[in-house]
């Protein structure tokens, strides 16, 4: 007995290899989205270049600091960090580049959902107790935080953003970088 039914059309190679080629690239399209959607407003608040060195800078240094005095003298070589005209000078500094959790903070730094309402600090400003300091080779962003994590700000703003969906890991997670951690104050008026 002979079959003399046609046998089934299979599909070209080419086709499913089409089909493969549009499907990632509406994947990848969708995935650029999604981040552009997630980093939208944190890049408006730190500025290209800063959000940049959040991200990429091979260095990062903890600091925990201090409100500075008019007698408080440092040599040229290390500046005071100055907030909205408010100055404060480094009591520890540590080198936190490799440590564990790093990258969890430069990601909350960078997504929308960490971020909360901002003030405008002219009237009003938290009780700045640390910073992360993100360096390259020619260029550097400070960032400084409250003492409970609930509020952030770039050195070089006149803005702070409250950061309360992380401010508990982010606070715990600045106090692990010290040895000496003094309880900070709770930032004013907040």
């Amino acid at each position: 007995m002979t079959d003399n039914s046609t046998p089934p059309r299979l599909v070209s190679g080419k086709y499913v290899i089409l089909a493969l080629l549009a499907l990632g690239a509406a994947a990848a399209v969708g995935s650029w989205s999604y981040y552009a959607l997630v980093q939208r407003w944190p890049m408006r608040f730190w500025g290209a270049e800063t959000a940049r060195l959040i991200a990429q800078a091979p260095q990062v240094e903890a600091l925990r600091l201090e409100y500075a005095h008019v007698s408080d003298v440092k040599p040229a070589s290390e500046p005071f960090v100055v907030v909205d005209r408010q100055r404060l000078v480094d009591v520890e500094k540590h080198d936190i580049t490799g440590r564990p959790g790093l990258g969890h903070v430069r990601s909350a730094l960078l997504n929308t959902a960490s971020f909360g309402q901002t003030y405008d600090m002219v009237d009003d400003q938290p009780v700045w107790h640390y910073a992360l300091r993100f360096s390259n080779d020619s260029q550097t962003a400070t960032v400084v935080f409250s003492g409970d994590g609930q509020w952030t700000a770039s050195s070089e703003g006149t803005t702070s953003v409250s950061l309360t969906p992380v401010a508990d890991e982010l606070a715990s997670f600045l106090r692990e970088q010290f040895s000496t951690e003094v309880e900070p104050r709770a930032s004013p008026g907040r």
